[in-house]
């Protein structure tokens, strides 16, 4: 099996035939420590982002907590189940995401 990667570090694997046939010609080749290398920064960057995303999520619920106290905003005479869908989205996502 030989790697190679794209522009976008993108990872493509193709065996000999699939060589021969002209898979790849358009892309790098790399070694396996690229491979490696690629997926484990690309790990990174997803860790940090779903950080950065339940970090966002948790600061939006601390800062409506205090408007929303049984979760119920009124705007003539009616529940915004936009606003409480939301927060109960970001609640699950939170929930979902936490570590063991």
């Amino acid at each position: 099996m030989k790697y190679f990667k794209d522009n976008q570090n993108n990872i493509f694997a193709y065996d000999d035939e699939q060589i021969k046939q002209g898979y790849g010609k358009k892309l790098t080749p790399i070694s396996i420590e690229d491979v490696n290398f690629i997926n484990e920064q690309k790990y990174i960057a997803l860790t940090q982002t779903l950080e950065y995303k339940l970090q966002e999520a948790k600061s939006y619920l601390n800062s409506t907590d205090f408007k929303m106290l049984p979760d119920y905003i009124l705007k003539n005479g009616e529940i915004l189940e936009d606003i409480i869908t939301k927060r109960n989205e970001l609640r699950e996502f939170i929930r979902s995401n936490k570590e063991n």
